[in-house]
């Protein structure tokens, strides 16, 4: 059972200064009932430093915010719910999470679109900072109402990342620039693409061909060589690939990737990886046979 001012007098008491005045006053609109002062609180509140790092957002929407969402007003419940969704690590838990805020909002505005429903997902999945999994996302059919339209960018842009091409996320710059969400998260949209495209190469490399040096990650990734180790060591402690670091000879070594949903050019691929690996099995069967006898005597 969910207990609100609990949770806000824990906060209180671990915090001191403005925050600890802060969760003091949302308790006081909270119980007296002031939904709007309390709603202009947590949009300010929630973009103070301390809530952007680990799950502070998402424990406060689950310990707090969602006992009386219904009472916020929609367009300020969907701002605040796209900045919890940005620390949530399950993208499909994301997914769900903003469906139903969507729902909420046009029950109780009898307003939007399946193109508004679908561009906000899009939105959230980019800023996510947990989501690497787009491939989920691009199957979801709802982003069939973004395509042949101005907003087909940002199904151009989903793709980008979900193969991790940076070259064609600044290509469409003239589109995501104009959306102040992305425009004024460039850096961090860049650092994750970079992520994703590490994923991407070890993904496209056999299992025993998993040896890049720094040059190669530097170029494919758009990274200086003197970042790259700080780039794969983020890729490590994330959890997204496995295996080390040659700092000698500037190499790195992969032994796993994060599995990802694999959208039809990556199913492509895929199959073309199997069939030289049934061609190689093959040809390996064929060579033991004619030289069997010579194992045999």
């Amino acid at each position: 059972m969910k207990d609100p001012i609990g949770f806000l007098r824990r906060q209180q008491e671990a915090d001191t200064g403005d925050a600890a005045e802060r969760w003091q006053r949302m308790e006081t609109f909270y119980n007296r009932r002031l939904w709007h002062q309390l709603t202009v609180e947590l949009l300010e509140f929630t973009l103070i430093p301390c809530f952007p790092s680990g799950d502070n957002l998402l424990q406060l929407y689950e310990n707090f915010i969602s006992d009386f969402e219904h009472r916020i007003n929609p367009l300020s419940l969907v701002e605040i719910i796209l900045r919890v969704v940005r620390q949530m690590n399950d993208a499909q838990m994301a997914l769900s999470l903003l469906e139903k805020t969507w729902e909420k909002v046009n029950r109780e505005r009898q307003v939007g679109s399946q193109q508004q429903r679908a561009f906000t997902l899009g939105l959230a999945a980019l800023l996510g900072d947990g989501i690497y999994n787009f491939g989920e996302l691009l199957m979801h059919p709802i982003l069939e109402s973004l395509r042949n339209t101005e907003n087909q960018w940002l199904i151009d842009t989903l793709y980008a990342f979900n193969s991790g091409n940076v070259e064609t996320f600044f290509s469409l710059k003239t589109n995501w620039g104009s959306q102040s969400d992305l425009a004024n998260n460039e850096q961090r949209l860049k650092e994750k693409l970079q992520l994703l495209c590490l994923m991407e190469m070890v993904f496209t490399r056999p299992a025993n061909h998993r040896q890049m040096t720094f040059q190669e990650i530097s170029h494919q990734a758009k990274v200086p060589v003197d970042e790259v180790e700080m780039l794969v060591m983020k890729a490590l402690s994330a959890g997204l690939v496995k295996g080390s670091i040659d700092e000698v000879d500037h190499k790195v070594h992969m032994t796993w990737v994060q599995p990802r949903v694999m959208d039809l050019q990556q199913v492509s691929f895929m199959k073309q990886r199997l069939e030289a690996w049934c061609a190689d099995v093959k040809n390996i069967s064929i060579l033991v046979e004619d030289h069997a006898h010579e194992v045999l005597g």
